[in-house]
């Protein structure tokens, strides 16, 4: 859909001159037709637009993390997980 596209290509100008040699990039994440969450890609080293967005979406329904735990393991996904 043309509206999402376009909101896509605006959200993908925010990153203007900070991301190369990488791409500017947006990204929509739509259910039923309505938008859910945006993102784009920052800067170069920071995630990308749809991991972004994905984040973003997550995060109203998202539980606490304990970040100080002892574990086996670390099982965040890392393109989900908020920077520090």
């Amino acid at each position: 859909d043309r509206r999402w596209m376009q909101l896509a290509l605006e959200q993908a100008a925010r990153g203007l001159g900070r991301t190369h040699p990488n791409p500017m990039v947006g990204a929509v994440v739509v259910k039923n037709e309505r938008m859910v969450s945006v993102g784009y890609h920052r800067a170069v080293g920071r995630p990308h637009a749809e991991p972004e967005a994905l984040r973003r979406a997550l995060a109203k329904y998202r539980s606490p993390e304990v970040r100080d735990h002892i574990g086996r393991r670390d099982t965040r996904l890392p393109e989900l997980t908020p920077d520090p």
